[in-house]
């Protein structure tokens, strides 16, 4: 897929997520708001080890991003997975899109 595409959104609802409002996505790095990133901590020695894991079997677990009813998911869990696919230079970004309210999302 180009790099500058929108990719498509695979709404697959995780077996029993209907009631949780959860589902898997794919999604390029241009699509997710990173609007808590200044927030995290970040350690270039764990992400150089995630990076080197993802390099070596993918992306095990997904990110979380939050869904708004316009504009881009906010991204809530998974800046060093975000920033180890990125330094890979790997476009898709595996995640679980949790169907809430921001704050109740970022737990605030």
């Amino acid at each position: 897929m180009p790099r500058d595409a929108i990719a498509s959104i695979l709404a697959i609802p995780y077996p029993g997520s209907q009631s949780l409002g959860a589902f898997a996505m794919e999604l390029e790095f241009h699509q997710i708001d990173l609007r808590f990133e200044p927030l995290r901590r970040r350690d270039p020695r764990r992400e150089r080890l995630i990076a080197a894991s993802m390099a070596a079997i993918g992306q095990q677990t997904p990110v979380v991003v939050v869904a708004q009813p316009s504009g881009s998911p906010i991204l809530v869990d998974g800046f060093k997975r975000l920033r180890a696919l990125r330094t890979l230079r790997l476009d898709l970004v595996q995640a679980t899109c949790w169907d809430l309210p921001e704050q109740e999302a970022s737990g605030g």
